[in-house]
């Protein structure tokens, strides 16, 4: 539904699910959602369910992007993956 939602918006997005479907190329830990937001800036998305908690290497990955200068959210609703994008 948040990729739907944001193809809608004509954003530059990719669900990292389908990347890893039969071919096995996506990391631990790799977020839910990526895309480019505002300016050319990296956006990554962790989706969870409510009361849903990061694991240790999605932990790790976040700050890894936050440290390149992307930007980094974990998103419990669609509110909140539109707003990660700039989608207000």
């Amino acid at each position: 539904m948040a990729m739907m939602l944001l193809l809608t918006r004509k954003t530059l997005c990719w669900d990292t699910s389908a990347l890893a479907i039969g071919v096995g190329y996506v990391q631990a830990g790799a977020p839910d959602i990526l895309g480019v937001g505002p300016k050319g800036r990296l956006v990554a998305c962790e989706l969870k369910a409510k009361g849903g908690k990061l694991t240790a290497p999605q932990r790790k990955r976040g700050e890894q992007i936050k440290a390149a200068g992307g930007r980094y959210r974990v998103c419990f609703t669609l509110r909140e993956v539109l707003d990660a994008f700039g989608h207000a």
